[in-house]
């Protein structure tokens, strides 16, 4: 997927497989039974409000893989001080056929609520 160009339209010959699916969205169609049950990502939408909607990426060439969280979006947790990485989108469109682009659910979501970390604890230990 790397290091071949994707053809272009108008390209004399283009792959297909899976139904009439290029390559790379068949993988995405085929994984995407298995992305469901972590992270429903726009279940059922895709085709509302007339929307074109392509499942692989339009670009010729992927980036350089920076790794499976964006970077750019680490918050640090207000009770624990411990460094979470969010995500800003389910996953990263061109890269989530890949494995490790599963979301990290644990991480993700802060560790404690609003009034803190001894929320749940028993009377006498608050």
């Amino acid at each position: 997927m790397y290091g071949f160009k994707k053809p272009a339209k108008n390209d004399d010959i283009i792959l297909f497989s899976h139904n009439g699916l290029s390559s790379e969205e068949a993988g995405w169609e085929f994984k995407k039974q298995f992305f469901l049950h972590v992270y429903n990502y726009r279940g059922g939408t895709n085709e509302l409000f007339s929307e074109s909607y392509n499942d692989f990426s339009v670009k010729d060439r992927l980036d350089p893989w920076k790794g499976p969280y964006p970077q750019n979006s680490i918050f640090v947790d207000k009770w624990s001080k411990r460094k979470v990485l969010l995500r800003t989108g389910p996953f990263d469109r061109q890269y989530e056929m890949q494995d490790f682009a599963l979301p990290d659910l644990e991480r993700e979501k802060p560790k404690h609520g609003d009034d803190g970390p001894r929320n749940h604890m028993p009377y006498g230990l608050q």
